[in-house]
């Protein structure tokens, strides 16, 4: 690379072909500028597209992977399973496989006043209604998919929604 040169001249001694050059000089600046900022634009697509083929042919082989020892740990006899997840120790690590569970969503505030029928100590006013839903999800239980209320049996699905998380498996 060039080495700046610095110019030092009293403005008011400046020739008129002196301006054109320093016009000129700083035009070709500006081109070079431009141009290594488009071959600087042009490696960093090439960097995230060699970056993105990476990560889907390593994501592809984990995937393959953690399949495998899913089904490797699911068949040994010392299988530690709880209530949420399964894991199995090697000596390596871990493998753990997270159970898909039902998991409660919580209502949108247009349903708020049919909950407020059902449980009007848990809707609390303020300028908008809010749900507690803390203390509504704490009285619901799920059974085949469908929300109750643990005390009075009621069915909630009108309601409150249920989701089904989805099956992990980690390495630890």
């Amino acid at each position: 690379m060039e080495e700046t040169q610095h110019y030092e001249y009293e403005t008011k001694e400046l020739e008129q072909w002196q301006v054109d050059k320093y016009i000129e000089i700083i035009k070709q600046n500006n081109q070079e500028l431009e141009k290594y900022k488009n071959i600087l634009d042009k490696r960093i697509e090439e960097l995230k597209q060699q970056y993105k083929e990476k990560e889907d042919k390593i994501n592809r082989e984990n995937h393959f992977l953690l399949t495998t020892l899913r089904e490797y740990a699911m068949s040994q006899e010392d299988l530690k399973s709880t209530k949420t997840q399964y894991k199995w120790q090697s000596l390596s690590g871990d493998i753990i496989i997270k159970k898909s569970l039902p998991k409660t969503v919580k209502p949108t505030k247009d349903k708020f006043d049919k909950i407020e029928k059902s449980y009007p100590d848990l809707i609390e006013t303020e300028e908008v209604k809010k749900l507690n839903w803390k203390d509504l999800k704490s009285k619901i239980i799920v059974q085949n998919g469908v929300p109750y209320d643990k005390e009075t049996g009621e069915d909630l699905s009108e309601f409150v929604g249920v989701e089904m998380s989805e099956e992990s498996v980690q390495i630890k």
